[in-house]
């Protein structure tokens, strides 16, 4: 009887997290970074993700019901192009992706050190935008613009 009662009371905290695995929406969001700027997750976890100089993150997006979002924040800051362990910060973008319920994908985005910063998918559940850009010497000829819903309007 012990050894029912114990199985019984292992097994239902274990049966509460079923729905939450099985009708979570999980995808992945693939963000590839130009060589000569810096990426780093932001909020809770930056502590433990360091700066990054080009190269792709991956971020995973878990919505678990209907009007939640997904969402992961980061920093992206340019340097004088070619030279990413420069100390001379151009500028800088607050970024975040997202996603909503139904998104179970893995899709890429590509940015550029371009006026028209981002290369990928506008039409999915899952989003990217850049926003606050602030320029740190006396004039930059351009700060990336980033946002996959902006056409979607």
């Amino acid at each position: 009887m012990v050894y029912l009662t114990t199985i019984i009371s292992t097994l239902i905290p274990a049966i509460a997290f079923i729905p939450t695995a099985v009708f979570a929406d999980r995808g992945h969001v693939k963000v590839i970074f130009p060589s000569d700027t810096v990426s780093q997750r932001t909020g809770d976890v930056s502590v433990n993700d360091p700066p990054m100089i080009g190269g792709l993150r991956d971020f995973e997006l878990v919505v678990e019901k209907e009007g939640d979002i997904a969402e992961i924040p980061f920093a992206w800051t340019g340097y004088p192009k070619g030279q990413p362990d420069s100390k001379d910060e151009q500028w800088g973008l607050k970024c975040k992706v997202w996603a909503e319920k139904g998104f179970n994908e893995d899709i890429e985005f590509t940015l550029k050190y371009e006026v028209d910063g981002l290369a990928g998918p506008r039409d999915k559940k899952a989003h990217i935008r850049c926003e606050n850009p602030q320029c740190y010497v006396d004039t930059c000829a351009f700060i990336p613009e980033v946002d996959s819903v902006s056409l979607l309007l």
